[in-house]
């Protein structure tokens, strides 16, 4: 793969600077540019001068940076000894990476494709590749805005047909710190009441998702943010009214149970260790503890249907399931032993015996 080169690389020394993340100020004002460039971006790069605007910007987040992806199979219009930009963004921290991430992620998955990624295939396939070209650093954002939307005035769109860049907007309109207001909420909701998706749109959903795996930080970071989480009663509410009257259809059963078989089974010769199984155990124990302290009782008096009930029966018709170890057998006995049964357990568990007892003789 190819080479990441600063716009404040030197030929002659063949140094890279250290990663944009490190915020260095070597480049304040894109100072390799050509005059053409320069010009045409003026001061944001550089920003304003030794003034009050100055050291009030100093104190902004100036993490951010304008980059380049070139081409070698072209020549820049304004630097004919670079390859020519098809792509221009502003980004922080690795977001230059993205764009490679990306390209090998749907390389063999079918469905339309953004005309970068056709642009990096095609040279790929000439036995070619891009180069992530970091042009101006050490910036804020909105001066990292203003430098994304005059370059792409300058080199053009090629969807406008004005110019090389493979952008598919005029630049400036990023999501980070983006705050989502209620009305913006209630109009996304508007438009997605009564979407439905064709098998084609299912279809391409489901292979653009397929071997996609977390990574250990996003996975940290996703538990991080749910520990403490408290959902409102109304959420609640909304989250069973959606969920109720839902089945699965019998080839989606099929597809689950095939999924959890045997060596497809995640937990399949793996083994719980002790803090885990301590941590759930008490887990469980406040959990039980917070639904007496508010009351809660089990649901009494509920009927199943016959149908349920034959099939409940079916399924466990010559089932012996899984035998207990020793140790496990051990267990249960300590913790039944000395255990007093009241007149009402007693009096369930001899009416459940005579219905075994019948059923056995049914048969």
């Amino acid at each position: 793969m190819g080479k990441i080169r600063y716009a404040y690389d030197t030929p002659s020394s063949g140094k890279v600077e250290p990663d944009p993340r490190a915020g260095s100020p070597i480049n304040q004002g894109g100072s390799d540019q050509s005059p053409e460039v320069r010009e045409c971006l003026g001061n944001s790069g550089g920003g304003p001068g030794k003034s009050q605007v100055e050291q009030e910007a100093r104190q902004e987040d100036r993490r951010f940076y304008v980059y380049y992806l070139r081409r070698p199979d072209k020549s820049d219009p304004f630097e004919p000894e670079k390859g020519q930009p098809f792509y221009v963004g502003k980004g922080s921290n690795c977001r230059y990476k993205e764009h490679r991430k990306e390209a090998l992620v749907l390389l063999h998955k079918p469905g339309p494709k953004p005309i970068r990624i056709k642009i990096i295939y095609k040279l790929w396939k000439q036995g070619l590749d891009f180069q992530e070209d970091i042009i101006f650093n050490n910036l804020t954002e909105n001066e990292a805005f203003e430098i994304e939307i005059k370059t792409i005035e300058l080199y053009g769109r090629i969807d406008l047909a004005t110019g090389c860049l493979a952008n598919m907007t005029n630049g400036g309109e990023g999501s980070s710190g983006i705050i989502i207001t209620d009305e913006w909420r209630k109009n996304l909701s508007e438009a997605h009441k009564g979407l439905i998706f064709t098998n084609e749109h299912k279809e391409n959903l489901r292979q653009s998702s397929l071997g996609r795996k977390l990574s250990p930080e996003a996975i940290e970071k996703m538990r991080a943010s749910l520990i403490g989480r408290n959902l409102s009663e109304d959420h609640k509410k909304k989250i069973r009214d959606s969920s109720g009257g839902w089945h699965h259809s019998e080839k989606t059963k099929q597809n689950l149970r095939e999924m959890n078989l045997g060596e497809n089974n995640y937990w399949y010769g793996k083994k719980i260790c002790p803090e885990v199984l301590e941590r759930r155990s008490e887990g469980i124990k406040k959990a039980w503890a917070r639904r007496k302290e508010e009351g809660w009782k089990p649901k009494t008096g509920r009927v199943c249907p016959e149908e349920t009930k034959e099939k409940i029966r079916k399924s466990l018709k010559g089932r012996k399931g899984n035998p207990c170890s020793e140790e496990t057998k051990e267990k249960l006995r300590q913790i039944l032993k000395g255990r007093a049964k009241t007149e009402e357990h007693k009096k369930n568990l001899s009416i459940s015996a005579r219905k075994r007892h019948a059923n056995k003789i049914k048969e």
